[in-house]
């Protein structure tokens, strides 16, 4: 009797043991999984900030830049009125050059975010079947609870594993649990080094955001006093 129970708090302990190293193994996962969103919500913050925010400002500093150097350049006529027209096509193709250059930028990022989209897509999917796992693996569980309260006899029809096959089971938990926590520390060390490049991103959005305003003061000045600038 007492071999017996010997036995069972063996087993027992065994079992604990092995939830105690999954569940830790899936704490530390969900730790990474929830450094990993909020690093890709960082990256689409930076992003739209440098795009809609940084980009358009900068856009509008090029437009008005354009815009005052025309205005000089057309101010800055010969003795019989005429504008230096080579010197002003010569601006206007600078700039135009530098706009189709633009527009083929933003069809290259364009092209990779959708890669993007179509990998989180992906991803999504692989979310939602493992998601259907679960649910596919707790309606048999609870196929077989009804039929245990039903039936008390099906409990005997579970099949034991052995002592030896204990063991067994017990040794490739363990291992498997062992190599997920150590593809999950590893991924760690992966996602915080990216999660700090991209707070160093965030931080140059910003600093890049003073320089678009300093240049906007002083284009701004230029342009509200554009005529101390000109020959009109």
């Amino acid at each position: 009797m007492e071999k017996e129970h010997a036995k069972k708090i063996t087993l027992q302990s065994k079992s604990e043991r092995l939830w105690s190293e999954v569940l830790e193994t899936k704490s530390i996962a969900y730790l990474l999984r929830a450094k990993i969103e909020q690093n890709l919500a960082l990256l689409i913050s930076n992003i739209n900030s440098s795009f809609m925010g940084n980009r358009q400002l900068a856009n509008q500093n090029t437009e008005d830049v354009h815009y005052n150097l025309r205005k000089i350049i057309e101010s800055r006529t010969d003795d019989k009125g005429n504008i230096d027209e080579h010197l002003l096509f010569s601006l206007n193709a600078e700039f135009i050059e530098h706009r189709s250059k633009l527009n083929r930028r933003i069809n290259d990022v364009s092209a990779e975010l959708n890669e993007v989209n179509e990998k989180l897509l992906s991803i999504h999917r692989k979310v939602m079947k493992t998601n259907d796992e679960i649910i596919k693996f707790n309606s048999k569980s609870l196929e077989a609870t009804y039929r245990f309260i039903m039936d008390s006899d099906n409990l005997a029809n579970i099949k034991r594993l052995s002592a030896e096959d204990i063991d067994k089971k017990c040794e490739a938990l363990s291992k498997q649990n062992r190599q997920n926590n150590k593809n999950t520390e590893k991924l760690m060390e992966i996602v915080d080094k990216a999660l700090d490049n991209t707070l160093k991103a965030q931080a140059e959005v910003s600093e890049k955001r003073e320089r678009i305003f300093e240049n906007r003061r002083v284009i701004m000045g230029i342009r509200k006093d554009i005529e101390l600038f000109t020959d009109e």
